[in-house]
């Protein structure tokens, strides 16, 4: 657990909580670790989960289907950073949503509902700031045209980072199931934003111009 110390304390979950109470905390809720290969599902859609997850190492993908089988992807999750929560706190209701490791990823498992002190203040803090990445979702793939919806998509990025040049954590596929848009049409509407000098980019990395 000491090995990923560091990461721990920056999760958002445990913010403002000194290392020696966190690592406390994790012990008594019986917080334990897994180890995932890349394309390996932590969750399947329907499962009842009692545990979320915080990424210590590599990186999660939070993805849903649809009864004909099309995927949207919800979200990428980074170290640090938790999965799985709102579920957790409600095990009886199953996960409407698949979660696959990325790359290789390390996954520390916590019981939420057992959280106490500063870290259940904070849980409440991390269901508001997802709820407004969600919002933030909506407004892109609500957009009328491809062209809007990646424009807006990229422009968040931007404010992001507060810069020009940003690099997105999806490749062409990922990111055309996170517009809900064709990968063909997405890739189109790329060049054509290239060759008009609206943006520039290379593989993942991307400036607007």
């Amino acid at each position: 657990m000491k090995k990923y110390i560091n990461t721990i304390c920056k999760s958002p979950l445990f913010s403002n909580m000194q290392q020696d109470d966190i690592l406390l905390m994790i012990k008594n809720i019986n917080g334990h670790i897994n180890l995932f290969k890349k394309g390996e599902y932590i969750i399947h859609t329907g499962d009842k989960i009692k545990e979320a997850g915080i990424v210590l190492d590599g990186n999660v993908c939070i993805e849903k289907n649809d009864y004909w089988g099309n995927t949207q992807i919800l979200t990428q999750i980074s170290p640090g950073n938790i999965f799985g929560e709102t579920y957790a706190i409600f095990p009886k209701m199953p996960a409407g949503v698949n979660a696959y490791s990325v790359t290789d990823s390390t996954v520390l498992f916590i019981s939420v509902n057992k959280l106490y002190g500063i870290a259940a203040s904070n849980l409440i803090k991390v269901l508001a700031n997802k709820n407004l990445v969600l919002t933030e979702k909506l407004e892109h793939i609500s957009a009328r045209t491809i062209r809007d919806k990646i424009l807006s998509f990229l422009s968040s990025y931007s404010d992001k980072y507060q810069n020009s040049s940003f690099k997105i954590p999806y490749n062409r596929q990922q990111m055309a199931d996170y517009l809900a848009v064709d990968r063909s049409a997405l890739s189109r509407e790329l060049s054509k934003l290239k060759s008009e000098k609206i943006i520039d980019f290379n593989k993942n990395n991307f400036t607007l111009l």
